[in-house]
Formats: C-alpha cells, sequence, structure tokens
C-alpha cells in the first residue's frame, strides 16, 4: 500500500513540493493541503522577474570581460540554425 500523504515525514513532504516548485514553508498540515491543491496540475512557471537566468543574465552583463559581449550566432552552436 503506497504512503499517504499524512504518514509521510516534513522533509519527504517539502521534497515532493520541491519538486512542483511549490513553497516548502509551514506546519505539516500547511504542506499536505499545498500538495492536495496542486496535485496535478502543471509546475508553475517561475516569473522571469525573478529566475535564475536573469539574475546570470545581469551579471554576464555588466561584466566588461565576460564573453557574453563577444557571442555570435556563430559563436555558439546553440543558436545555429
Amino acid at each position: 500500500m503506497p504512503p499517504t500523504l499524512e504518514n509521510m515525514s516534513v522533509p519527504e513532504l517539502k521534497d515532493l513540493l520541491k519538486l512542483q516548485g511549490l513553497a516548502v514553508s509551514g506546519r505539516k498540515a500547511d504542506l499536505i493541503a499545498r500538495l492536495r491543491e496542486y496535485s496535478g496540475k502543471p509546475k508553475p512557471e517561475v516569473d522571469w522577474q525573478y529566475s535564475k537566468a536573469k539574475k546570470k543574465l545581469k551579471k554576464q552583463l555588466l561584466d566588461p570581460t565576460s564573453s557574453i559581449h563577444n557571442m555570435t550566432a556563430d559563436s555558439d552552436p546553440e543558436y545555429k540554425q
């Protein structure tokens, strides 16, 4: 018989929440409610404003020695068509 959410430990519940991109704060009952509320729904998109990709790009753009300033479509195979 598969374990129910109530039988899972708080760290296990937090791992499930992280996989879904959901908040991991609160009491055990809050974690279970959050998992049930979002169960089966697609993972929420991370807003560009708060994304790690934006932070990385901003850091590279502000660094004058960054290789990003010398990039062309041909210099990176990811951007070749």
